[in-house]
């Protein structure tokens, strides 16, 4: 439950949420280097295949016949997990100071698995893409699918997991 010596907090986090969204929409694939460059990584380790990178078209794995660019940095998963994070986490604990620290382990949190999930989808997509011509829907179809599902996965199982470490914790402080 949300209470109103939270409220500042909570108002940080939407605020955040709403200026990452803004930065994203005028933000290049340059800009998202932090974000691709480990994903890149990840799909180079897992398929073998070298990328060349170019500021208009992002990581070019020519072998592959793809190009990780900038809607494939997950940002808005991101956002939508740190927002997750912090709305589990945040009312779990009394301490402000704590809370405060917690925003920050949650924006680290959910950039690491922002990069691991991120990947991993484009990883399934590139292993399904093999297969694209014996689907029923087009490659483009499928590769959006394979994104909605692999995150709303996600984001279920982080929330979940949030909770119930909230929930662990809460066992844990009341039985000491």
């Amino acid at each position: 439950m949300l209470k109103t010596k939270d409220l500042p907090l909570f108002l940080l986090c939407i605020g955040f949420f709403i200026g990452a969204k803004f930065a994203y929409h005028a933000a290049t694939t340059d800009q998202l280097y932090l974000f691709l460059y480990p994903i890149n990584f990840l799909v180079e380790l897992s398929s073998n295949s070298i990328a060349q990178y170019s500021a208009e078209n992002g990581f070019v794995h020519t072998s592959l016949g793809i190009h990780i660019e900038k809607s494939c940095s997950g940002f808005n998963f991101f956002l939508l997990c740190f927002s997750v994070l912090s709305y589990s986490l945040l009312k779990s604990t009394t301490s402000f100071s704590l809370k405060f620290a917690l925003l920050g382990l949650n924006l680290v949190l959910a950039y690491l698995l922002n990069i691991f999930i991120n990947s991993a989808r484009i990883i399934a997509s590139i292993g399904i893409n093999n297969y694209a011509d014996r689907l029923p829907v087009s490659a483009t179809i499928t590769h959006e699918a394979i994104g909605v599902i692999t995150n709303l996965i996600f984001l279920i199982l982080i929330y979940l997991s949030a909770e119930r470490l909230v929930k662990s914790t809460k066992l844990h402080a009341q039985t000491t």
